[in-house]
């Protein structure tokens, strides 16, 4: 029984060792650093500050407006007819829903806009990934975080940013 198991390990280890030793080139890349460190990147981010400050200033401007109204309401709720009032309540509430619909589908607009240009960042990466593995040939590239363990001479991650850097240095939001 030994010496069967034996046997049958060591035909496990060489055929396991066979596969452990093949000639397959494998490399892995940080897709998520490559994408928001790159220049390209960076200016998506930059563009997207830039927005979300300027849509958040106006938001709260109206939101400014929506509680001085709503405060004045208040205070004018014994000065009015019962009917008046719940007129002006209802008005009031049509405008309020009107707002956070407003500030929810520019919210939805915008983050729409970062992952279409973020997308063209990881089109262009692909095409760049594609050549790069071509040119030294091989055989798969994998996103870093699917690695648990991995040779940091394997890693091509900062190869790649700076070739990414030298294809594209900006990416317009489409707003």
């Amino acid at each position: 029984m030994k010496k069967s198991f034996f046997i049958f390990f060591l035909f496990v280890n060489f055929f396991l060792s066979e596969i452990a030793f093949s000639n397959e080139k494998i490399v892995f890349i940080d897709i998520d650093l490559i994408i928001n460190t790159s220049k390209a990147g960076k200016d998506v981010n930059t563009q997207m500050q830039k927005v979300v400050n300027e849509k958040n200033k106006i938001f709260k401007e109206q939101e400014t407006k929506l509680i001085e109204k709503e405060q004045k309401l208040i205070s004018q709720k014994n000065l009015l007819k019962e009917e008046e009032f719940k007129v002006k309540i209802n008005s009031f509430k049509k405008e309020y829903n009107e707002y956070i619909n407003k500030k929810k589908k520019t919210l939805q607009n915008l983050d729409k806009a970062n992952k279409e240009a973020k997308l063209k960042i990881y089109d262009i990466l692909k095409q760049l990934l594609a050549e790069y593995s071509s040119k030294n040939d091989i055989s798969m590239i994998v996103d870093k975080k699917n690695v648990i363990i991995g040779n940091k001479k394997f890693e091509i991650t900062n190869l790649i940013l700076d070739e990414l850097n030298n294809k594209i240095k900006n990416v317009k939001l489409n707003l």
